[in-house]
């Protein structure tokens, strides 16, 4: 059986219990998690929930994961970041962002991908 199909029973199921708000948001996840497979084929989906509704994605290549959460048809992500330190060096720690749309969770996945982390436009 594949992942979607455990999936969507998992979201039916919980649809009945909990009413049609809740199918559209988890549906959201899954279109998400499907998004994902189709554009990073190497991206594998660790972890999915419907309550937070979020997935985990994990690459490989670089061995880091993002978490993507669903909030009110917006998305929040954890992932890897590259920022400044006190020293004006550059350090990587845990990035946070909300309120976005699914380009820019795209535009998230692209750069961990290719880089292992987000990285700033400009780096000097």
């Amino acid at each position: 059986m594949t992942y979607e199909r455990i999936f969507v029973r998992t979201i039916q199921r919980r649809a009945e219990s909990v009413g049609f708000g809740a199918l559209k948001r988890s549906a959201q996840i899954m279109n998400l998690a499907s998004e994902v497979k189709s554009r990073f084929a190497q991206a594998e989906i660790l972890s999915t929930t419907t309550d937070p509704e979020s997935v985990e994605i994990s690459f490989p290549k670089t061995k880091e994961v993002v978490t993507v959460t669903n909030e009110n048809g917006r998305y929040s992500a954890c992932f890897p970041e590259l920022v400044r330190d006190g020293r004006g060096g550059w350090k990587e720690e845990i990035g946070y962002s909300e309120g976005m749309l699914i380009q820019g969770v795209m535009w998230v996945l692209s750069q961990v991908d290719r880089n292992g982390r987000v990285e700033p436009e400009i780096i000097d």
